[in-house]
């Protein structure tokens, strides 16, 4: 996957709480390899629940790749409910691409 220039993150396998400084992300726990470049954010899975600080998204479970118009995040399929505040989109089961 092509990634922004600038300061980048590669987190590859976090199964712990940590914080990504500069980014305003708060990651509680993933499972898969993501990169995360200066301005976007690309999970593949991630198997926690989680806030995401600054980007008004809350996001309960992912598992596969999808793309939230707005947000500048891509992921893959949502499979709990889940409310995106500031985006006007309620994702509740998504199991394939949109």
């Amino acid at each position: 996957m092509d990634t922004d220039s600038g300061a980048q993150l590669a987190v590859a396998a976090v199964t712990e709480p940590r914080d990504i400084p500069g980014s305003n992300i708060y990651v509680t726990a993933v499972t898969e390899p993501r990169d995360i470049p200066s301005s976007n954010i690309y999970v593949t899975a991630v198997t926690e629940p989680r806030d995401i600080p600054g980007s008004n998204i809350y996001v309960t479970a992912v598992t596969e790749p999808r793309d939230i118009p707005g947000s500048n995040i891509y992921m893959t399929a949502v499979t709990e409910p889940r409310d995106i505040p500031g985006s006007n989109i309620y994702y509740f089961v998504i199991a394939h691409l949109l």
